[in-house]
C-alpha cells in the first residue's frame, strides 16, 4: 500500500557530508510495474531539513536514469530521500543505483 501521502514510502541515506564549492550530482535508475513519479530529495539534517535539492522524476517500464546537480554554500551534514508513496500503491518498483557522487569541473592540465 502506497499510502496517502508522497512520503509514506520513502529509502533514505543518513549523514552525507556534502562540501562548500563542490558541484554534486545525484542518479537514481531505475524502473517500475506501471508508470510512478517519484521525488528525490536532498535535505540538511542541521533540524531544519531544507531542502538543497529536488528532482521530480518519472519512474517508466523501461530503466531510466534521473539527475539533478547541486552546491551547498557551507559544509552541511545531509540526507538523501527518494519518495514514492500514494500513487505506488500496488506499483512494484526496481532500483539499480542510487548514486551521489562529484564532478570534476576542471581536470589538471598536462605539462
Amino acid at each position: 500500500d502506497g499510502g496517502q501521502k508522497r512520503w509514506h514510502v520513502q529509502l533514505r541515506q543518513d549523514a552525507i557530508l556534502l562540501e562548500p564549492g563542490v558541484m554534486y550530482q545525484v542518479a537514481v535508475k531505475a524502473k517500475a510495474s506501471s508508470s510512478v513519479v517519484s521525488r528525490i530529495l536532498i535535505k540538511s539534517e542541521d533540524g531544519s531539513s531544507a531542502v538543497i535539492s529536488s528532482l521530480r522524476s518519472e519512474i517508466a517500464l523501461t530503466w531510466g536514469v534521473a539527475t539533478a546537480e547541486f552546491q551547498v554554500d557551507a559544509r552541511v551534514q545531509a540526507k538523501l530521500q527518494v519518495l514514492f508513496g500514494r500513487d505506488s500503491a500496488n506499483t512494484v518498483i526496481d532500483f539499480d543505483t542510487i548514486d551521489i557522487f562529484t564532478e570534476c569541473a576542471n581536470l589538471p592540465s598536462e605539462t
